[in-house]
């Protein structure tokens, strides 16, 4: 069974989420073993301290949008597998000054591949306690007993980032379609960091609609991007290529948008019908 790729049109609140949890939670109500997988993601210490906290009890980090993924499909697959790279990030000390780099809100971040088991390597921003609000203790209970690579500079994070990457996508990925009958991939904000194979169907989500392609439209029109750019966003899918189905969604309210089962009934299950994969 080909796989389903949901990314946004925007940079963020598009609704990816909402809509990876409807379709992850209509496959397994119609008896599928359906896995779920966010590639690469991050989450605010600071903005959502909960889901910190969450990841210090359980000793490891992942986002909170793979938590709510597992939770539709009844999954109970390592976090690391289904999200195996994920950055914390934070808000700068005002008081302190932050030089200009990419990596200047980062605290850490993990990346895993799957190789006979999870392997976990932790990149630590060395200049994250002297420019970020965070709590070491949180931070420490994350990291305790796990590999560290410390960066003190942009170039050090790119290239352990480079050289790990694409590995850590691939086979963790490789790992959840050999679990799974079918897999649901959630990108990141409006990005499509890579390519995934036995992509049947790719949704690109935006308030108010959802725009559903072809798997080979969509591959190609990502690798042209990528050859031109280096990389594709929502809104070059949304540009070049026609969708082969278009249908609109209502605002929901937030006890609607809880209810799992709601969205699978709502808005998971006719958009799979109308992939035809029901």
């Amino acid at each position: 069974m080909e796989n389903i790729f949901v990314f946004g049109y925007q940079n963020e609140a598009s609704g990816k989420t909402t809509i990876s949890v409807a379709i992850a939670r209509a496959l397994v109500n119609e008896g599928l073993k359906a896995g779920v997988f966010k590639p690469v993601s991050a989450h605010n210490f600071w903005y959502q301290y909960d889901h910190a906290i969450r990841n210090s009890e359980a000793g490891t980090l992942f986002c909170e949008d793979i938590y709510k993924l597992a939770s539709a499909a009844k999954s109970s697959a390592p976090y690391q597998l289904m999200n195996p790279i994920d950055r914390l990030i934070s808000q700068p000390d005002i008081e302190k000054y932050v030089p200009p780099s990419p990596i200047d809100r980062i605290i850490v971040e993990r990346i895993t591949r799957y190789e006979d088991g999870i392997k976990d390597l932790y990149l630590m921003n060395n200049n994250a306690k002297d420019t970020l609000l965070f709590q070491s203790d949180l931070v420490d209970g994350i990291m305790r007993g796990k590999e560290v690579k410390t960066c003190g500079s942009f170039r050090e994070w790119d290239e352990a980032e480079r050289e790990r990457l694409p590995e850590a996508i691939r086979t963790c990925y490789e790992k959840l379609r050999s679990d799974n009958e079918i897999v649901v991939a959630e990108s990141y904000n409006n990005e499509i960091p890579v390519l995934l194979p036995d992509v049947g169907h790719a949704v690109m989500v935006a308030p108010g609609k959802i725009f559903i392609y072809d798997g080979k439209d969509f591959a190609e029109c990502f690798e042209a991007n990528a050859r031109a750019k280096g990389r594709a966003v929502g809104e070059d899918i949304y540009r070049e290529i026609k969708p082969a189905y278009k249908m609109y969604v209502a605002p929901l309210k937030r006890e609607s948008l809880e209810d799992y089962d709601f969205l699978a009934r709502e808005m998971g299950k006719p958009i799979l019908e109308t992939m035809d994969i029901l």
